[in-house]
């Protein structure tokens, strides 16, 4: 009798084992089948966003292509990859203004003016003043002075002159350098 209890003690044991392991494998599947589930129905999910993606990125390439043969989109972009050749060149055209500058105002002091040297921002030229009536009291000063009053008091120029270092000649003609600075704040009209 003693053998048989033994054994039944023993087939008591495995039965809550089995039990256990039937449960355990049961719920691991339960988990292993759920997990592959939701990467199944994941991977069909991020599938598809891949395709919109795609279709997306093809839409965005054919559109930079439509954007990029427009001409108003080229012309903007070869001024923006040319900027510092266009403002070299337009800082060529400014020569032409100054130079019309300075006509202007050997017509408005009737003076002469004779060479003309432009480099970084300064102008550099020579005036000879000769009275309008070559009378004993006339002299070619006064012009001379007005032009340095009005010069500098005037508004609205486009270079300041830079302090009248000497004159020479004698009363009926006067000679004298001329120095401008180019202003900084002032864009003279260039053509467009």
């Amino acid at each position: 009798m003693k053998n048989e209890t033994i054994q039944i003690d023993q087939n008591d044991i495995k039965k809550p084992e089995r039990d256990f392991l039937l449960i355990f494998s049961g719920a691991l599947f339960l988990i292993v089948s759920t997990i592959s589930a939701f990467l199944f129905f994941e991977n069909m999910n991020l599938g598809h966003s891949i395709e919109i993606n795609k279709n997306e990125i093809a839409w965005y390439i054919s559109s930079i292509e439509k954007i990029k043969s427009n001409d108003m989109i080229i012309k903007a972009e070869l001024v923006k990859s040319n900027r510092d050749a266009i403002r070299s060149i337009i800082k060529t055209h400014e020569v032409q203004t100054y130079i019309a500058e300075v006509r202007d105002i050997a017509t408005k002091y009737k003076m002469m003016f004779s060479g003309f040297s432009y480099a970084n921002g300064k102008i550099n030229t020579s005036a000879l003043s000769i009275p309008e009536k070559v009378l004993a009291w006339e002299d070619g000063i006064r012009k001379i002075s007005d032009f340095i009053r009005d010069y500098r008091t005037g508004s609205g120029l486009l270079f300041e002159l830079s302090p009248v270092l000497s004159i020479s000649g004698y009363e009926q003609k006067r000679a004298f350098a001329i120095n401008f600075t180019v202003t900084q704040n002032t864009t003279p009209n260039v053509p467009r």
